[in-house]
């Protein structure tokens, strides 16, 4: 896709047990759709280097066999087609709690009725392969980005903290229904509202995604008092410290579980991104350090992610990563440098340490005095383990530091 703005996104997030053996099915719903909705590429994950390879119908058996029996492959496969109509369905292969499925279809195209009562019956055959959470459909510019202290940032969906929003197309599942209740799901007012096979149900805000582009204050509108019906407290306010109204999810605990027990293979493999760098590579980044910090900064800025040297864009810059889950090894290795040498930049200006990176070294360190601390390590534990750059950069400049400077300082 080559902009964003000419899009229909939509997405379903699972806890399926049964997703690692449901690609088969998504596949063929797609072949059942025709020569729109047939791949003519996939690009494959991490594991094959990204590649790209032709997709060819009569070989979708061996493709299958091949999804099922290979490890994780970070972010996912991409099955794509690029004409006459731009087609991209992400099929997510991460061991995240909730497994993604992501389609965007030209816009243009579903500007027909027809059209776009297919591509909501795609959605809906995907809800019943994969019985999710939730689902949604929309323009890309019905996403919301949000007020902050300094500046708008655009947050990603996190299930356990709140629903996003309210979008054209909105899928809750059996959970979502038990929460608000089916009765008033029913006389939602909204276009319409149908139940799902399972338990759960699709409302429809309005009759296509194009009512946005013809009455975007109707559109607002309608959105508000849908969210007002159901309820405010079930939706994302922006507040990055914001937890609201969420259900009890099924399989929730069984999914926990699993990455629990995977939790050791997948953290060996990725505990290698720092590892297999050369150490030419990271003189390299080392010379390159606040070259890389303005660049990163800028294309933040492009995010709509506003990153000022404060320890507030550090809280913004910990959320923009966590919730970049669909960011693959290679492509987070790259953000990792760029991400630890913005706050390496932090460290020197805020507390004057210098860099130190001895033959015996397996890494660059920031030293001062005694003191010793490694950005490149937190920003791996940042990007694995869903630690943060804030608690981490507030300890050394608030307790590490001052104590160090009165005697009292532990080195970490």
């Amino acid at each position: 896709m080559s902009r964003e703005t000419t899009i229909v996104s939509g997405g379903f997030l699972t806890l399926n047990p049964d997703y690692p053996r449901l690609f088969p099915q998504l596949l063929n719903v797609l072949l059942a759709h025709g020569d729109i909705y047939t791949p003519q590429f996939v690009e494959l994950g991490e594991y094959d280097n990204y590649k790209t390879i032709p997709f060819v119908a009569g070989d979708s058996g061996e493709l299958a066999k091949k999804w099922e029996t290979q490890p994780h492959d970070q972010p996912g496969w991409d099955l794509q087609r690029r004409s006459p109509v731009s087609l991209s369905v992400m099929i997510s292969k991460v061991p995240l709690r909730f497994n993604f499925v992501d389609i965007h279809l030209e816009r243009e195209y579903l500007k027909d009725s027809q059209k776009l009562a297919e591509f909501l019956q795609i959605l809906k055959d995907f809800y019943n392969i994969l019985h999710p959470a939730y689902g949604y459909a929309r323009l890309n510019e019905t996403g919301r980005t949000y007020q902050h202290n300094l500046g708008r940032i655009r947050i990603g969906i996190d299930l356990l903290r709140a629903l996003p929003d309210i979008y054209w197309c909105n899928f809750l599942g059996p959970d979502y229904v038990e929460m608000f209740g089916l009765t008033k799901l029913l006389a939602a007012p909204c276009y319409s509202v149908e139940r799902l096979a399972d338990g759960g149900a699709i409302l429809l805000l309005s009759p296509s995604p194009h009512d946005y582009m013809d009455n975007p204050e109707g559109f607002e509108r309608q959105r508000e008092d849908l969210k007002r019906y159901l309820g405010f407290e079930a939706f994302d306010t922006g507040d990055l410290s914001y937890h609201g109204k969420v259900p009890k999810f099924r399989y929730l605990d069984e999914r926990n579980r699993k990455l629990a027990e995977s939790s050791h293979e997948y953290s060996q493999a990725s505990s290698d991104w720092l590892s297999r760098t050369s150490r030419e590579e990271w003189e390299e980044w080392l010379r390159d350090n606040e070259l890389l910090s303005r660049e990163f900064v800028k294309e933040m800025k492009l995010r709509n992610i506003t990153l000022d040297s404060s320890d507030e864009s550090l809280a913004r810059l910990d959320n923009y990563i966590h919730s970049s889950n669909k960011i693959g090894t290679r492509k987070s290795m790259e953000l990792l440098k760029k991400a630890a040498a913005y706050v390496s930049q932090m460290v020197i200006r805020e507390i004057g340490a210098s860099w130190s990176f001895r033959q015996s070294d397996e890494l660059p360190s920031l030293r001062l005095g005694d003191i010793q601390v490694s950005p490149l390590a937190r920003a791996q534990k940042v990007f694995q383990e869903n630690e943060t750059f804030e608690h981490w950069y507030r300890f050394i400049t608030s307790e590490l530091v001052p104590s160090a400077r009165s005697g009292k300082a532990s080195i970490r």
